[in-house]
């Protein structure tokens, strides 16, 4: 007698190896997504963490005494804060700072604050508020769960775009991610 599968076996076995790739499938497809948020989110800590030690030691003091603005934090040669033509630029760490490289976005996302300023594909957000809170680092994440805040989809709050400045607001599919500094 032949030993083998019948047709019948075979097709339960593939009916439950679907099954069980549609299940995984999305988790799979979205793991390289929640990778770049969690590269993200470690590099917004890390800026915030520089910016208090900044703070603390008085460095940023002198630079940022006018009422609550938008900044951008540029990651170039050094990461600097920059934000509309009257601001002089604020070196807040050097590559050394941060392990040997700069942080910037992975994907190159754009985040505005406000009708303030837009930043550029790639660099975070800062916020100074003279009040409460003194300072207040955004990102963009592309998954809204990992965020910790709403975006929002108006000129008053923090926009996102995969890769242009906005000039009219619109919703968006990500989300935001901010760290408070005292």
């Amino acid at each position: 007698m032949k030993k083998g599968f019948t047709l019948i076996e075979l097709l339960i076995v593939i009916t439950i190896i679907g099954i069980l790739a549609v299940a995984f499938l999305p988790s799979v497809l979205g793991a390289p997504a929640k990778a770049r948020d969690v590269q993200r989110i470690s590099s917004i800590q890390k800026i915030a963490t520089t910016l208090s030690t900044k703070a603390i030691s008085g460095g940023l003091s002198a630079a940022f005494s006018a009422p609550a603005k938008f900044y951008c934090i540029n990651a170039g040669t050094n990461l600097t804060i920059t934000g509309d033509a009257s601001t002089t630029p604020v070196t807040v760490g050097t590559p050394a700072d941060f392990g040997g490289k700069l942080p910037s976005d992975p994907k190159k996302l754009i985040i505005q604050g406000g009708s303030n300023v837009a930043c550029a594909a790639g660099e975070y957000l800062m916020q100074y508020m003279p009040t409460g809170y003194t300072y207040a680092i955004y990102g963009a994440v592309e998954s809204a769960d990992n965020g910790n805040m709403d975006c929002g989809t108006d000129t008053t709050k923090y926009i996102v775009t995969g890769g242009t400045t906005l000039s009219t607001p619109v919703a968006t599919t990500y989300g935001c991610y901010a760290v408070l500094v005292q």
